[in-house]
């Protein structure tokens, strides 16, 4: 019989071990996963978390962590009394001076909030576009260009036909007067060439002179005339 009494009382204090330890193990589970919603700033869920881990342990220095976490969320006065249940329950506790701090802290009244002063905000500045500058006129480049060209065309006119009286290769008269003829026209083309190539550079330089001066455009015109032995152009003007 005793023998079964001892059987009987061993196998409760089995049992009982492990009951006893789970209640522990999740209070250390709830008081981890209270921690890191707390880091996380997750308050309610560390809230929860540190009151269950109380309930499963009643360990005082639990309320010190319920009662930060309460202040975090705002709630001065729950924080506050949380912290005075904690000196009741551990009143040789060390931190004892510190925590009557925090709560001189939670129970002095909160200043009042600076009234609110609407500022309207700053009128928009209406800026007017600025003018472009016009763009540089391109037609004393073409003048230049143009006019180089014609000149060229002009002196190369000039000298191709060559003197007549000269050429070996006419021995007859009406070659010869040909020859002349043809001489003529191409002096004549050549000099009104050369002629309008030389007064397009003329006018494409002044009108460079006085876009950089900025006295206005040139106004000039062409008077022409062809004369025998070749092309005789002028300028005329008012810059």
């Amino acid at each position: 019989m005793n023998a079964r009494l001892r059987t009987l009382a061993l196998a409760l204090t089995l049992a009982a071990a492990p009951a006893a330890a789970q209640p522990r193990e999740d209070a250390r589970r709830s008081y981890q996963e209270g921690m890191a919603a707390f880091d996380a700033r997750a308050f309610d869920t560390a809230l929860a978390r540190f009151q269950h881990a109380y309930v499963l342990t009643q360990r005082p220095e639990l309320l010190v962590n319920v009662a930060a976490t309460l202040q975090r969320l705002g709630r001065r006065a729950d924080a506050a009394q949380t912290y005075r249940r904690y000196l009741a329950l551990a009143p040789a506790a060390p931190d004892r001076a510190a925590i009557e701090g925090r709560i001189a802290t939670l129970e002095a009244p909160v200043p009042a909030a600076a009234p609110r002063v609407d500022v309207a905000p700053p009128a928009a500045v209406v800026r007017e576009p600025t003018a472009r500058a016009p763009a540089p006129p391109v037609w004393p480049w073409v003048l230049v260009g143009g006019g180089a060209m014609f000149a060229a065309a002009g002196a190369v006119l000039l000298v191709l036909p060559g003197d007549p009286g000269a050429d070996r290769s006419i021995v007859s008269e009406q070659a010869y007067v040909d020859a002349v003829a043809r001489r003529q026209a191409f002096m004549v083309a050549g000099g009104v060439a050369l002629g309008v190539g030389v007064v397009a550079v003329v006018g494409g330089v002044v009108g460079l002179a006085l876009r950089r001066r900025g006295e206005g455009r040139a106004a000039w015109t062409l008077d022409g005339r062809v004369v025998a032995g070749g092309g005789v152009l002028g300028v005329a003007g008012g810059f």
